[in-house]
């Protein structure tokens, strides 16, 4: 008579950076879980897609997963600019559940080294970029529902993608 739903917004992309310095990972995508009794009509499930990640632009925010108005979670925030180097995205917020989870914030790390994507409820932030001559290992996109990308460096090695988000329905 039961089912529990969670949900996970989609992850932020990384950026690059337009001169020297590094780019901050994007944040994981919030999460909610309800469990709720079985709805007698059909229900609206959407699913967040993950932000893209950018060279010399700040990545895209993520977007939002709902199980119709009983439950939702907002995707992790593109990271925003600050000087030459760029900070981390925030982590998407979940809401309506009987419990709600920020997603991880995107890293801003050093010079020469991009930060990792947040984590989301479900793990994996993407992995950070590295710069050597000539650029060196890519950003890697958010690895599981709603990870974060990596953030890239100088504006040579972009930042990963955000993963999508999932809305997970179990009775």
């Amino acid at each position: 008579t039961k089912v529990k739903v969670t949900v996970v917004g989609g992850g932020g992309g990384g950026t690059g950076t337009a001169v020297y310095g590094n780019g901050g990972g994007g944040g994981g995508g919030g999460a909610a879980i309800e469990v709720i009794t079985i709805p007698t009509s059909p229900v609206a499930v959407t699913v967040g897609a993950g932000g893209g990640g950018q060279s010399s632009a700040t990545g895209l925010s993520g977007g939002t997963s709902s199980f119709s108005t009983y439950c939702s979670a907002t995707g992790g925030v593109r990271n925003t600019p600050t000087a030459s180097y760029w900070g981390g995205g925030f982590g998407g917020i979940g809401s309506g559940g009987q419990l709600n989870i920020q997603g991880g914030d995107g890293m801003s790390i050093a010079p020469g080294i991009g930060g990792g994507g947040g984590n989301s409820y479900l793990g994996g932030g993407g992995r950070a970029a590295t710069y050597s001559k000539p650029p060196g290992g890519a950003a890697s996109p958010g690895h599981a529902y709603g990870g974060g990308g990596g953030g890239g460096v100088y504006n040579a090695v972009p930042g990963g993608n955000g993963a999508a988000g999932v809305v997970i329905v179990e009775y």
